[in-house]
């Protein structure tokens, strides 16, 4: 598909970059899968204009919310056939207690431990959670601070 066809198809404005200051879901139809909470996206395409990949991020998420949506996400690519990638422990591996979460965020803001990637043929599919950059403060790591986010890519 190219960036003009998802245009056509796209229920929101898709500007050169993605977007970003909104949320909305992004439907992967060939997954069956809605991902809902996408607060920014951006695409990137081959020579021929052919949409390769699209990274969506979200942001504000609970440690519960983030790990619920991250289970359900990995349930459905299992179901439709994705493989983990070789090696890799499964999203049951996040730890229960987001103070545990929170103190494996790195510089970058990603947790350490906390990346999955599934493949299906020539397509990969990588979650990544993440929290506040730089650490989340004591007194914000309170089981329903909404301080998380995941970020997603999907190789078409």
């Amino acid at each position: 598909m190219t960036r003009e066809q998802l245009e056509r198809r796209a229920t929101t404005r898709i500007g050169h970059y993605g977007d970003s200051g909104r949320f909305v879901d992004f439907v992967l139809p060939a997954e069956g899968m809605r991902l809902h909470g996408i607060q920014q996206f951006t695409f990137s395409s081959g020579q021929d204009g052919t949409i390769e990949s699209a990274s969506m991020f979200t942001v504000n998420e609970s440690w519960p919310d983030l790990v619920r949506s991250a289970k359900r996400t990995e349930a459905i690519l299992i179901a439709r056939g994705w493989k983990p990638a070789p090696g890799q422990r499964g999203v049951e591996s996040l730890p229960s207690d987001p103070r545990h979460a929170a103190a494996g965020i790195t510089d970058s803001g990603a947790i350490a431990g906390a990346s999955f990637t599934w493949t299906k043929g020539r397509r990969e599919f990588t979650l990544e959670a993440g929290g506040l950059w730089g650490g989340i403060p004591w007194w914000r790591r309170a089981r329903g601070a909404d301080i998380f986010w995941r970020n997603m890519t999907y190789g078409f």
